[in-house]
């Protein structure tokens, strides 16, 4: 995922590439449902997405990291509930067509949120930049790890209970490369350790296992 890439993945690269100097990785990036097709059909040997329900057949799927979703609103709005600053702002929604983009959807569904939405972006790092210079509010995950050159907003956590977006770590249950898979989502859980050790991190992560389907005969 995009806000995998600018964030806690170049320190995961470097832990490894400390422990495997021979180690060549080469990176792609997309939305999490793009993610897991190439996964399916062998193109990757891995691949870190948000929300997995469902995977194919023989796919491992391991979550290492939730991040909370918040409102984030530009430095000089007033300070109101985030559920008041959503009805009164331009409201700039993550696309649907990321997993995230329908998690937040389903959000604002179940709390009866009603917005005003005037763009829709595909990227953290976009829908952060609109925001910053005051062009709306949004709805993002709170990133397990900061990004260095994200520009300053406000972040504002809803009333009653957090609603998270789970990454996880999915590859074939029984890849060739299982080896270094599992190094990447060690380090990848050392990093989440490291930046969020209390709230965020998911230090007993569940494994999920789909299972192959059988042949029809």
């Amino acid at each position: 995922m995009p806000s995998v890439i600018t964030g806690m993945m170049p320190r995961a690269l470097v832990a490894l590439r400390a422990k495997y100097p021979s180690l060549h990785v080469e990176l792609t990036m997309g939305l999490s449902k793009d993610v897991v097709e190439q996964v399916q059909r062998g193109t990757l040997d891995a691949g870190i997405v948000s929300d997995l329900l469902e995977g194919g057949s023989g796919m491992q799927w391991s979550p290492f990291a939730r991040e909370p979703l918040v409102l984030i609103a530009p430095l000089d709005a007033p300070g109101r509930k985030a559920e008041e600053l959503l009805s009164t702002y331009p409201f700039i929604r993550y696309t649907r067509q990321a997993w995230v983009g329908q998690t937040i959807d389903r959000f604002l569904k179940q709390r009866k949120l009603r917005v005003n939405e005037t763009m829709t972006l595909d990227t953290l790092e976009a829908i952060t930049s609109m925001v910053h210079y005051g062009l709306g509010v949004s709805i993002v995950p709170l990133r397990t790890t900061s990004e260095p050159f994200a520009l300053p907003v406000r972040s504002i956590t809803f009333s009653g209970p957090p609603i998270y977006r789970l990454i996880g770590l999915v590859h074939a249950s029984n890849h060739s490369k299982s080896g270094l898979v599992e190094a990447l989502l060690a380090e990848l859980k050392e990093q989440v350790q490291q930046t969020s050790p209390l709230s965020l991190a998911l230090s007993k992560a569940s494994t999920a296992r789909f299972p192959r389907r059988k042949s029809k005969r």
